[in-house]
């Protein structure tokens, strides 16, 4: 078994410390994808909300630097496999969601229109509540439904 497995299995069962663990490791080696990243990133994003870390009775320094690597996993992640419609998304929501920055609809509307990735709907979708782009969100729920990464978790937690 290598460490994305690993990574992988541990963020299965929800144990954050041990996957952080096994995901900084897998995602040295240069055969890792861009999902590992972005996996790894959602981790610490998760890893960042009060209620999750302390539910997980997670440091309050691993808890405090989590989205701050979060960023930089991102960072990292566009460097080596180049400007993706999901990192972006990832950057755009969690900078409104973590530090209150108004993103404008515009700017979902965009990366949406890029194709590479559902994800700016699910913003949309959530911000009107539900009103809007409900099918665009659709095989994104069936996409997540088994809920094996952080990742997952949390666009399962969103899209309903």
């Amino acid at each position: 078994m290598n460490y994305a497995e690993i990574a992988r299995r541990f963020d299965h069962q929800d144990m954050p410390l041990e996957a952080a663990w096994a995901y900084e490791i897998a995602i040295t080696d240069t055969r890792s994808d861009l999902a590992l990243h972005l996996d790894l990133a959602a981790l610490y994003f998760t890893a960042s909300d009060t209620g999750y870390a302390a539910t997980h009775h997670l440091s309050q320094e691993f808890a405090d630097v989590a989205y701050d690597r979060g960023m930089a996993i991102l960072a990292d992640a566009q460097r080596r496999f180049g400007a993706n419609a999901e990192i972006e998304f990832w950057r755009l929501y969690l900078r409104e969601h973590v530090l209150g920055e108004l993103v404008p609809r515009e700017a979902y509307l965009k990366l949406a229109f890029t194709n590479e990735t559902r994800l700016p709907y699910l913003a949309l979708y959530v911000a009107s509540a539900g009103q809007e782009f409900s099918s665009e969100v659709a095989p994104l729920r069936h996409s997540v439904r088994l809920g094996r990464t952080a990742r997952e978790r949390y666009i399962k937690s969103l899209a309903g």
